[in-house]
């Protein structure tokens, strides 16, 4: 049995005019400061932004998620981020997501934005027999500030469908 879980996911890239400023403005000065300010300074940038749901983050996100991200900020170099989200741009999968056979779980946080909201959406009407489920609370981050509910909820949904395999004499999580 293969299931297929997507999180904060789209099947072609879109920024709504609302997320405008927020994308192509907001997002590259926060890149910047958590990659080239020391973290003295970083970090209570991040804990405001936090503070106000912006950018990525949520009111959830501790320090540890808070450096979490800064690290992964600080370290990925900028020739691979930049091709990746110039990959995602690209990115559409529209046409194949109705020839999709497995269970499939679709995941993103309750405040996130307008175009991961409607992707989500998206995405569970095209995928046949697909289901959402929305983490209480958090944005883009929610599988780190709200670990608990995605290990819970993962848990739930997928027990039976391995219980199902290992019924057919196919191994579980175990093997």
């Amino acid at each position: 049995m293969k299931a297929l879980v997507l999180s904060s996911s789209f099947s072609r890239f879109r920024t709504p005019r609302v997320d405008f400023v927020a994308r192509y403005l907001e997002q590259p000065l926060v890149l910047a400061g958590q990659r080239y300010l020391p973290r003295a300074l970083a970090l209570p940038l991040a804990r405001r932004l936090a503070a106000r749901e912006a950018w990525v983050y949520d009111r959830c996100c501790d320090d540890r998620v808070l450096d979490f991200v800064r690290f992964c900020i600080r370290t990925v170099p900028v020739t691979l981020a930049t091709r990746t989200v110039a990959l995602a741009m690209r990115h559409d999968a529209g046409d194949r997501l109705g020839t999709l056979a497995c269970p499939t779980l679709i995941l993103n946080g309750e405040r996130e934005t307008a175009f991961v909201r409607d992707a989500a959406l998206e995405l569970e009407r095209a995928i046949p027999g697909a289901e959402r489920r929305v983490s209480p609370g958090v944005r883009h981050l929610h599988p780190l500030s709200g670990a608990g509910w995605l290990t819970a909820t993962l848990i739930e949904w997928l027990t039976p469908r391995l219980d199902a395999s290992e019924a057919n004499g196919r191994p579980g999580l175990g093997a």
